[in-house]
């Protein structure tokens, strides 16, 4: 399952490999970012108060990132990937018990109404602030709710 609230590296010399310190730097950076917009909004928020929330340098974040435009997509992918892990987790979880088709909406719809719940900030960047983001968050959100419906 996708971890919506990673782990902070350890301070000083590790033995982490970097790809490892990336992963997860990259995961830091994606809540920050929802965290930060549940709050500023898009156009409210800055790299540095990605930075700032999520304890990372500059230099890495344009290590990972171009912009905070490619910032927010990363994000917004994170976003879909917990909506949907989510619901098929639940629609699966109830499929051998039930074949009644409604049975089955309603637990996937209740599961959906429960991770926006348990996950505001991906939940508010995943409805909201995506459209503040432009033509081709919102182009990726059709193709994502193509994929769910």
């Amino acid at each position: 399952m996708q971890d919506s609230h990673p782990r902070r590296l350890p301070r000083g010399r590790h033995a982490l490999a970097r790809e490892e310190v990336q992963r997860i730097q990259r995961g830091r950076l994606c809540a920050a970012m929802a965290e930060v917009m549940a709050e500023k909004g898009y156009v409210g928020t800055s790299v540095a108060d990605v930075l700032k929330q999520a304890g990372v340098s500059r230099q890495s974040f344009y290590e990972l990132f171009d912009s905070k435009l490619d910032c927010f997509m990363a994000t917004f992918e994170c976003a879909g990937e917990i909506m949907l892990e989510r619901l098929t987790g639940a629609v699966d979880k109830a499929a051998p018990t039930t074949s009644d088709p409604m049975a089955l909406l309603e637990r996937a719809i209740a599961a959906y109404l429960q991770a926006l719940s348990d996950e505001l900030p991906y939940a508010r960047l995943f409805l909201v602030e995506v459209c503040a983001a432009g033509p081709e968050a919102i182009r990726r959100r059709a193709r994502l709710q193509g994929v769910i419906s």
